[in-house]
């Protein structure tokens, strides 16, 4: 059974489907838009806001440190005791806890200590003993760094040397 539908109808159907959303649709088209390079502007300017907080933003955690660090501030009281940190270079850092490091295998050269008290070595027979309780630097490059209320722990000779290779206010 055939329904007989008005010619009229049908033109004023499609012109309705075919023309009046276009207006609309333009108008929404062009409004969304507008409204992505607005959100695209925003993206490019946190990206980049984002990349100069994390080129100024200290250093903690294994996560985000990386094998070389320049003139970083590293926050050793925010890493958890017994972090090994092997073969990292700290160049012209301030390296703060309060903390208890380890250094085994590194290399230190014109480093300053500073502290609550004066600075603070304590000579062990066996370092190993000391892990869980200590950030260990493994094989690192620690040059013309500031360490800031850290105790450092080792053997007599580790001590003697890394008196030797720091600057500043060493008992």
């Amino acid at each position: 059974m055939y329904v007989a539908i008005p010619v009229w109808l049908v033109g004023a159907g499609v012109w309705h489907l075919m023309r009046a959303p276009v207006g609309r649709a333009r108008d929404v088209l062009a409004g969304q838009q507008a409204r992505f390079e607005v959100v695209e502007q925003e993206l490019m300017t946190a990206r980049y806001e984002l990349e100069r907080e994390r080129a100024a933003a200290p250093v903690f955690g294994e996560a985000v440190l990386p094998a070389t660090i320049s003139e970083r501030l590293v926050r050793l009281a925010d890493l958890p005791p017994g972090l090994w940190l092997s073969e990292r270079e700290f160049e012209r850092c301030q390296i703060t806890g309060p903390a208890k490091i380890l250094i085994t295998g590194s290399h230190t050269n014109a480093n300053r200590f500073f502290g609550v008290s004066k600075a603070t070595f304590v000579v062990v027979s066996n370092p190993e003993d000391h892990f869980p309780d200590c950030i260990v630097f493994h094989k690192c490059q620690i040059s013309n760094c500031e360490l800031h209320n850290v105790t450092v722990i080792g053997t007599a000779d580790l001590i003697k040397g890394l008196k030797g290779g720091m600057s500043g206010d060493v008992p």
